[in-house]
């Protein structure tokens, strides 16, 4: 991808506590990472040696990877075996992972929006691959989302249960039939009710992931919100596409054209960027069990849309798994055809002792 190199060196505005709702160690929590024996842990303080700089790089974590789905086939990219620099935490930062000396092997973002100039994957230092594989380029990626998913470990408490739960023997449970998932997170609205982390609509005039798009007395819905109109019916809610394309504008006919053109991850319930194919293959490189449902921590289709706010719901989850996809751009004459989908795994070992100074 050319020679363009980028270091991701930002200030800090200090680290986020480790809220501990559901485990000790937090894959992204600058606490936690601190707390492993063997990471560097920059604290920032007067007389530290990185004053002014708080951080913590993980040297421990050496079951991570990244991963590139799109475009195809899926590839899982493991540590080189000669760089040690895992993760780099950093509170206003978005997941990085790997730092070599010309910057990290994926980089998603600095405090503000994920991606667009400021991300970067430069694989080849701490993580297997060739500059700009799994991005298409640095700094160049355009309009990115991103999605971040934890393994949930159960309740020990009732706030782990968010709104509409409470903890029992270890598992949250609902306050009504409108509410499911493993932390009572998945709302089914005034006409579904939970199946799991899955909503079952009340009748077949409505559809969408949540039960929310109402198709009216001639339509029926579809699980990507779209309707099916009855007679050739056309209208807001019955603009189901012809001959088997989809999308937003009809032109999507699979994975990487437009959102929603493929059956969503049973293994990533509600997930806006992994087909049930690539869910399946991650869930798999993960090494969890098939019946297994992962949670949704930040989405920026759901308003997480800065580090702050990834920190703020993420840092209290160990086992994480990053997906993004990113629009395309230019940066400096280098062209991002954008369309890329890709991401990280991250599974921390615990701590032995309690957190370090």
């Amino acid at each position: 991808m050319g020679e363009k190199r980028h270091n991701n060196q930002e200030g800090s505005t200090g680290a986020v506590a480790n809220r501990g709702l559901l485990q000790a160690a937090g894959s992204w929590s600058l606490d936690a990472c601190c707390a492993v024996p063997g990471n560097d842990c920059c604290r920032g303080e007067s007389g530290d040696p990185c004053y002014g700089s708080t951080h913590c790089t993980d040297r421990t974590s050496s079951s991570s990877w990244l991963f590139g789905l799109w475009p195809g086939p899926p590839q899982r990219f493991e540590p080189t075996g000669t760089d040690t620099n895992y993760q780099q935490v950093q509170a206003d930062w978005w997941p990085s992972w790997g730092g070599g000396s010309g910057g990290s092997d994926l980089y998603i973002g600095g405090s503000g929006a994920p991606g667009g100039s400021r991300g970067f994957c430069q694989q080849g230092a701490t993580y297997r691959g060739a500059d700009g594989e799994i991005c298409g380029g640095d700094t160049n990626w355009g309009a990115t989302d991103v999605e971040v998913w934890f393994l949930p470990a159960g309740c020990t408490s009732d706030a782990d249960c968010g709104r509409h739960g409470s903890c029992g023997g270890g598992a949250c449970v609902c306050e009504s039939d409108r509410y499911g998932g493993v932390l009572c997170e998945v709302d089914c609205g005034e006409h579904g009710t939970a199946d799991g982390s899955h909503c079952v609509c009340e009748s077949t005039r409505y559809g969408g992931q949540r039960c929310e798009v109402d198709c009216g007395q001639h339509g029926s819905g579809r699980p990507d919100g779209t309707c099916d109109c009855d007679n050739g019916l056309v209208g807001l809610r019955c603009d189901a596409c012809a001959g088997g394309f989809c999308g937003e504008d009809c032109d999507g006919t699979g994975p990487g054209s437009t959102y929603g053109c493929a059956p969503t991850s049973p293994h990533f319930p509600g997930s806006r960027l992994l087909t049930a194919e690539w869910g399946g293959t991650l869930n798999g490189w993960a090494g969890t069990t098939e019946g297994h449902e992962w949670v949704l921590c930040c989405s920026t289709f759901e308003g997480c849309g800065t580090a702050a706010a990834f920190h703020a719901a993420c840092d209290a989850h160990n086992t994480t798994l990053t997906v993004a996809h990113n629009a395309g751009g230019t940066d400096a004459g280098f062209v991002n055809p954008g369309n890329f989908t890709f991401g990280g795994f991250v599974r921390i070992p615990p701590p032995t002792c309690g957190l370090r100074s």
